[in-house]
């Protein structure tokens, strides 16, 4: 279920996208894309299926060989599972967004990437930005081919056919 075309180096920094499904063998994808944060280099792809706290087994092993990659974890439904089973592992860095209420002043914390309407597109935009820039450099055949097939419908809804999760792994990794 993984597949390495660099192994980690020294002090350099590294960065994973995770999209977490259900476990299903008939169902989704699971899938983590590991970056080189200065090269945007796709260095490795977890993809498969597995149970999402089984799965953040893996991804802690994963971002602890990699030096500690900042790891994002999109915090819709089953994401929910492989961050919470992260936190309980120890998980070195995982991401965070930070915001002030307003209201009372106080920060409040919230781990994880929670895709919505509002989110996606910019979230997409993005990594089709950073694709047509030249940012990075993807060796997998099977994220090209998803990329290729990945569409914005008239009404402005996003997909792949027939699926997306190594495109939503790398746009979070990215």
């Amino acid at each position: 279920m993984l597949t390495v075309w660099r192994e980690p180096v020294g002090h350099v920094p590294y960065c994973i996208g995770v999209d977490t499904a259900e476990g299903l063998i008939h169902g989704d994808y699971s899938c983590a894309q590991v970056l080189e944060v200065r090269t945007g280099e796709q260095v490795a792809v977890w993809h498969g299926h597995i149970p999402p706290d089984d799965f953040a087994n893996d991804i802690y092993l994963l971002s602890l060989w990699y030096n500690d990659a900042l790891t994002c974890v999109e915090s819709n439904n089953h994401g929910l599972t492989t961050i919470t089973q992260l936190r309980h592992l120890g998980a070195p860095n995982l991401f965070r967004k930070r915001s002030l209420n307003q209201a009372t002043t106080k920060v409040s914390q919230e781990f994880g990437w929670k895709t919505t309407r509002t989110t996606k597109p910019l979230l997409i935009d993005d990594l089709g930005m950073a694709l047509r820039n030249d940012e990075l450099k993807i060796h997998d055949r099977f994220t090209l081919a998803e990329l290729r097939t990945y569409v914005r419908n008239s009404r402005g809804s996003m997909s792949g056919s027939p699926h997306d999760d190594r495109v939503m792994a790398l746009a979070l990794a990215n």
